[in-house]
Order: C-alpha cells, then sequence, then structure tokens
C-alpha cells in the first residue's frame, strides 16, 4: 500500500489490522458501518486500496463510520464479519477490492472470486457467514469490484461460484437488478462486476477495467446521494460495457434495490 493512500484511508476511518474484534463490545458499534477489506495482488498494487477509498468516502459522507481490514488473515476475515454482521443494527456496507482476473488469451482459465493472502473465500463460504450471523432488521450492501463469471455471487448452486471465464458471461440486453438464486436473508443487495469477453476482442484499451464499477458509482453517489440500486443500474451499465465488464446487481428484497444506496 502506497503511503498516500494509507494516509487517504486514515483520513476517513480506522484501521482494524492488529486489532481483535473479541474487543469490541457489542454497545459500541455503530449502527452504521461501512467495512472495507482491500486484497491487493502485490505491494505495487494500489487499485484495490483506492477502490475502498473511494467507496468508503462516499459510505462516510452519509454518516457510515468506517473501517478497513488490509490484506487479513482469513481467519480474522471471518471474525471481523461475523462482529459487524451480528451487531450492526441498521446498515452495513461491505466493500471487498481485490485485483483484476483476467483470462488467458483464447483459453478458459480457472477464476477466484476474491483472494485473501492466496486463499479463496468462495461465495458459498460468504454467504453462510451471512445467513448465520447478519442482524434481521439491518441493511446489507456488499460491493465487490470484480468477479469471474455473472453467477459468481447469485447465491445459487456451488458449481456456478468457481465457474471459469466463458462467453456465457456476456449479456447483450439490459437485465436490470436480479434477486439471487439461492435462498438469502431478507435486506441484502449485492453489486459487482464480471468480464465481457467479447468487449475484451474490441476494447482498444486491451484490458479490462474492473476499477470503472467503484470509481463511477462513487462518482454517481457523490453527484445524487439519494440514487438507488434501480436507478444506478442503466447509466454505471453503459459505463462499464464501455470498459469490457458487465454491471450485476442482486437483491433479496425490493425495499434495498429501490431504497437509496447510501439511505
Amino acid at each position: 500500500m502506497s503511503v498516500d493512500n494509507l494516509r487517504a484511508m486514515k483520513s476517513i476511518g480506522r484501521d482494524l489490522t492488529g486489532e481483535s474484534p473479541f474487543s469490541y463490545k457489542a454497545s459500541n458499534i455503530p449502527e452504521r458501518v461501512c467495512l472495507a477489506i482491500p486484497t491487493p495482488k502485490n505491494l505495487l498494487d494500489t487499485s484495490a486500496y483506492a477502490d475502498a477509498f473511494k467507496a468508503g468516502k462516499q459510505f462516510k459522507r452519509a454518516d457510515f463510520s468506517f473501517y478497513f481490514l488490509p490484506s487479513p488473515a482469513y481467519p480474522d476475515f471471518c471474525q471481523w464479519m461475523e462482529l459487524f454482521l451480528e451487531n450492526v443494527k441498521d446498515h452495513l456496507a461491505i466493500v471487498l477490492s481485490g485485483y483484476s482476473m483476467e483470462p488467458i488469451d483464447g483459453l478458459e482459465t480457472e477464476a477466484h472470486p476474491f483472494m485473501i493472502k492466496g486463499r479463496e473465500v468462495l461465495p458459498s463460504r460468504f454467504f453462510s457467514l451471512i445467513k448465520k450471523h447478519k442482524n434481521p432488521a439491518s441493511r446489507l450492501t456488499i460491493l465487490i469490484n470484480g468477479c469471474p463469471s455473472y453467477e459468481t455471487w447469485s447465491n445459487g448452486d456451488k458449481k456456478d461460484q468457481t465457474k471459469t471465464f466463458s462467453i456465457q458471461s456476456v449479456s447483450n440486453t439490459m437485465r436490470g437488478v436480479l434477486n439471487f438464486s439461492g435462498e438469502t436473508p431478507e435486506r441484502v443487495l449485492l453489486m459487482t462486476t464480471c468480464p465481457r469477453l467479447d468487449a475484451t476482442k474490441i476494447n482498444d484499451k486491451g484490458k479490462l477495467n474492473i476499477s470503472t464499477f467503484i470509481r463511477n458509482l462513487s462518482k454517481m453517489l457523490k453527484k445524487d446521494p439519494v440514487l438507488s440500486a434501480e436507478d444506478i443500474y442503466k447509466p454505471l451499465q453503459k459505463e462499464c460495457r464501455d470498459n469490457g465488464t458487465e454491471l450485476i446487481i442482486y437483491s433479496s428484497s425490493v425495499d434495498v434495490s429501490s431504497a437509496p444506496v447510501l439511505l
């Protein structure tokens, strides 16, 4: 992490590195929390921190308390998730920002949806934490800056969570906000992007730009903080497609897809 990124993150929130979730009393946890978990590919990769900061800044503007946990050990990730899922009473936002996962030219390659210190955080494990620990009364908003395929975070069949890059990731129509495939607690909203393999062949930049999602989402929310996921979908989808990715939004209930994301 660059010094500038570290300074920027600390200027708006609290670094949880080295702290224990067991030292936190439930009564002291704010009612509105944004937890960012940036996991860069290496020490020279700053995009994961930049994305986490941009997203966190918008939630901070909306009176969320901002915490960040850079490249945590897997057990620490699970323990902090449990703490905030159980004890945030109003609205918990989780920002997972990793690094771009690009296919080998002409081949389908194994795709990991999210990595923490070399270990996969499979969606099945992620949703298991949500089902077991989420406060039923709270809203949960999840932002993930990139994933391998459309189905990865649908909470569907387990085979979908490790889908390889394929042409099936492509959608030529505006799908809008979708329902999760599997049983998901109410009041959960998840937004992410996947690669469009057709776009990579014609993109003059020659690369997938997964940071387009959070960068443009942050700009939209800064300009109009009462936008809902339904409001955001069409204009943000255009920006994502222009940069070789496909916007994906899943919702477990209408009240969260139609409500302001920052509410």
